[in-house]
């Protein structure tokens, strides 16, 4: 008897450990992920709502302790309506209860109207820390370029405090053009892009102008049907570019943002058949 309390004494802890910890921790984890879809023609993934591989990795690295957010950049649905958002979003919640989306090509099918209504406006912003804000753009709205009223926010509100580091979230990977130098990163849509791309004539000397802020860009449109394109990053002076995404049914990558006060760590999360899961990834999965 005394052996069975001292075992669930101890599971008790187990279990309890990661929440004092992090009650304790004043640091903020974010993971993103981009084109999360459940293809509906998949040969494997027989099901609907975000992309089940994605998923069981999320669940086995968060089992004992949840992020603070998850942001899905874009390409949440295969066929924008009702019920595939209603899947979406149940199974968003079942990962995480704070998330966030970003729209994309796929997702804007139901209009702009409905989608404002059923989540509030796709251009938004959020304050994490005295040192940290995140924007969520909206790539669609002006054809992969950031300009505009969306421009014009991220301005107003840096105007408000001198902000360390700046998180922006975008679906469409709007630092790429076939002919530019990032032109061999193909993404997985070119749906609506603009014929002239203002990202380097124009948001880039705009962002280089904050001269003791550093830019974080996520962008989520790579992966869908090439496994040797699902992660591509690059810097530029203050601004960190980082470009991820899954769907191939191979191999997907999401990536795990860790704030500390002023301090940005992004690591990029990788899984899929040719990842080896360690042991207690394996048990996990069976538990599961």
């Amino acid at each position: 008897m005394n052996k069975l309390k001292l075992f669930l004494f101890l599971l008790l802890i187990l279990f309890l450990l990661p929440v004092v910890i992090k009650f304790l921790d004043s640091s903020k984890k974010i993971i993103i992920a981009g084109h999360t879809y459940s293809w509906p023609k998949s040969k494997r993934y027989k099901r609907k709502g975000l992309y089940e591989p994605f998923m069981e990795k999320y669940r086995i690295n968060y089992f004992f302790s949840n992020p603070d957010l998850l942001v899905l950049l874009g390409d949440m649905v295969w066929e924008s309506n009702s019920d595939s958002w209603d899947y979406v979003d149940a199974d968003s919640k079942l990962l995480n209860d704070s998330f966030k989306y970003v729209f994309g090509n796929h997702d804007i099918g139901m209009g702009l109207e409905d989608l404002e209504k059923r989540y509030g406006p796709t251009t938004s912003f959020s304050i994490i820390n005295d040192f940290t804000i995140v924007f969520y753009l909206d790539g669609n709205i002006n054809n992969w370029n950031i300009t505009g009223s969306q421009l014009q926010l991220i301005e107003d509100e840096l105007s408000k405090n001198n902000y360390v580091n700046v998180l922006l979230f975008v679906h469409q990977n709007i630092w790429w053009s076939p002919t530019n130098k990032h032109a061999k990163v193909k993404p997985n849509s070119e749906s609506f892009i603009s014929d002239s791309i203002l990202f380097e004539s124009e948001l880039i000397p705009k962002l280089r102008s904050y001269k003791n802020t550093d830019f974080y860009l996520f962008t989520g449109d790579l992966g869908a049907k090439d496994p040797s394109n699902i992660y591509y990053s690059f810097d530029t002076t203050n601004i960190h570019v980082h470009a991820s995404g899954m769907g191939n049914n191979v191999k997907g990558v999401f990536l795990e943002v860790s704030i500390d006060k002023e301090n940005i760590k992004v690591d990029p999360i990788y899984f899929g058949d040719d990842i080896e899961y360690s042991i207690i990834d394996k048990i996990i999965r069976e538990i599961l």
